[in-house]
């Protein structure tokens, strides 16, 4: 009884220290991924905002609007979201640590429009 008393007792241990580990594993990675996607958008002068229509493209206090219907194809992958315009006229790459869940649902609501996934 004593053997069975005490097993359970070092399993109830190393139990609650593998919740513990693996809930300052999952802490640490949402953390550093935050901090990781600030400090790609201090280094970068770019901002963007998606719309349901085009997005805008602000740098250094300068915006421009890009429309969607200006693009050729969307391509989005687990690191970026890369898009390019008819005729070469520009490719944007984002990274995709900088862009928010609606603006992906955008992305890939016009990457199935548009029918293409790169050239």
């Amino acid at each position: 009884m004593v053997v069975f008393l005490l097993s359970m007792i070092i399993s109830a241990v190393f139990l609650l220290l593998t919740i513990i580990i693996v809930v300052e594993l999952l802490l640490y990675n949402e953390y550093s991924s935050r901090n990781i996607a600030d400090n790609i958008r201090g280094i970068l002068p770019i901002g963007y905002e998606f719309y349901e229509d085009g997005l805008i493209e602000a740098m250094k206090g300068e915006s421009k609007t890009i429309l969607y219907k200006d693009l050729s194809f969307v391509k989005i992958d687990n690191k970026n979201i890369v898009l390019a315009g008819k005729k070469d006229k520009f490719i944007i790459v984002i990274p995709r640590c900088l862009v928010d869940e609606k603006a992906i649902q955008y992305m890939t609501k016009l990457q199935r429009i548009i029918g293409k996934t790169g050239r």
